[in-house]
């Protein structure tokens, strides 16, 4: 079974890949750190020191935007199993 600490991770794995492919050093921290690290704790965060210049932006603009049309297609599907029926009132 896997559980939404599993699928943050997943995401925190692809976005350390990303930033490590376009040369740009980071440091995760805080207490995700610790799951990524070494033993998994229940958190919804997650902190990441990056040395970030100008030059590297367009290239991880580029890196992330696969991850970012996944995740458009991931919340549109979601909303759309949420979404009221039409002409349906919300109290």
């Amino acid at each position: 079974m896997v559980g939404p600490g599993d699928e943050q991770l997943a995401v925190l794995g692809r976005v350390v890949d990303a930033l490590g492919s376009v040369g740009i050093d980071d440091l995760v921290s805080g207490s995700i750190a610790a799951s990524y690290y070494a033993r998994p704790r229940m958190t919804h965060d997650v902190d990441i020191v990056l040395d970030l210049r100008l030059e590297h932006v367009p290239a991880l603009a580029a890196a992330l935007a696969y991850h970012r049309e996944e995740f458009d297609r991931r919340v549109e599907r979601q909303l759309g199993e949420r979404r009221p029926e039409p002409g349906a009132v919300r109290v």
